[in-house]
């Protein structure tokens, strides 16, 4: 799917509105589920949080991984390098923590059953600030721009064009650090609430509750489902997330003997802006850095089909849930909407 990063990327450009941005509503928008992919590795990189936070235009491309400016209740935000991690394991969280650039506290008094689905460091070797993105029950969605606060407007503008435009934030202050939310994804009192605790916290004990807020699970494609997923994943073993454009590839991956391998780890650098838009095939490289470990291997994926195709459900348009146990497969359908959830067992072979 990474061949097809340009054209997904240019041709979504027509559907995206101006600052700031929705993903939400760039998914909704966009027709081709596999550009939707390729678009979303870039977009949670570059777009979530420049759209939401005001994007900027510039000429060049900077080596580090961002510059922030806040000014009051206002921030904008120019991204450069950043690593993107979907469904972040322990080992990748406490790397990201072990290399930052100052001692974070993490966000903590999140409602409960609210899990990480995605992590975005900038940049890689040293972060200077961690993107967390959580999702939770009652449609709760939120991010957190964790920065050192030592690069707050510490950057020049550049002239004309150049210069960054701002977008309505909730930030404050813990430590050395700053925390930056999208004004409207949180309620005054959830700020409040958020801001006390993790004045009250400490890097150890946030890093702590971040960690047990990890899904217990791989994310291998988009995120409608993933609170489904959640309350049916077991706890330990192999469980995998695939969506509903990958299940309907399934026969096409099979003939290919292709299984489906850990593509979570993006890295984007080379990001320049125009006219507020980050400019796709023009300069920005998106390359897979994950270990490439065989999620679900050719066995698995046949008995996905074969599922589907017993119960007709080869045309459903559905995320699956994928489990490998000792001796058997566990199979759940996560439709869209309200539709009921089924589960299936499978004898490995």
């Amino acid at each position: 799917m990474s061949s097809d990063f340009a054209n997904a990327g240019k041709a979504s450009l027509q559907t995206i509105p101006v600052p700031p941005l929705s993903m939400d509503a760039i998914y909704a928008r966009a027709r081709d589920r596999r550009s939707r992919t390729s678009l979303r590795r870039v977009a949670l990189g570059v777009m979530l949080a420049v759209g939401v936070l005001g994007a900027a235009t510039i000429a060049a491309v900077k080596s580090g991984g961002i510059d922030l400016w806040i000014r009051g209740n206002k921030g904008a935000l120019m991204i450069h390098s950043v690593e993107v991690i979907r469904s972040p394991h322990a080992a990748e969280f406490h790397a990201a923590v072990a290399k930052a650039t100052f001692p974070a506290v993490y966000p903590v008094a999140l409602p409960h059953g609210a899990k990480i689905v995605e992590m975005i460091v900038a940049p890689k070797s040293a972060p200077t600030s961690v993107t967390l993105e959580y999702r939770g029950a009652n449609g709760f969605h939120a991010q957190f721009l964790i920065a050192d606060a030592t690069i707050v407007n510490a950057a020049k503008f550049g002239p004309g064009s150049a210069q960054p435009r701002f977008g309505r934030v909730d930030a404050w202050h813990v430590g050395g650090e700053i925390v930056v939310v999208p004004r409207g994804m949180l309620s005054a009192a959830e700020v409040d609430r958020i801001k006390s605790a993790m004045l009250k916290s400490s890097p150890a004990a946030s890093a702590a509750d971040a960690v047990a807020r990890l899904l217990p699970f791989v994310v291998l494609g988009g995120l409608d489902r993933v609170m489904t997923a959640d309350r049916l994943a077991p706890a330990t073993g192999s469980t995998v997330l695939i969506d509903d454009a990958q299940v309907r590839y399934l026969p096409q991956r099979i003939a290919s003997r292709a299984p489906f391998v850990d593509n979570r780890i993006q890295s984007i650098t080379g990001v320049t802006y125009k006219n507020g838009m980050p400019q796709f095939g023009q300069g920005i490289m998106a390359r897979t850095v994950s270990p490439k470990n065989v999620e679900i291997d050719l066995n698995g994926m046949k008995a996905i089909e074969a599922t589907l195709r017993a119960h007709g459900m080869q045309r459903c348009r559905c995320d699956v849930l994928f489990h490998r146990g000792a001796r058997s497969y566990t199979i759940w359908t996560l439709p869209q909407g309200h539709a009921k959830v089924e589960k299936y067992r499978v004898p490995t072979q």
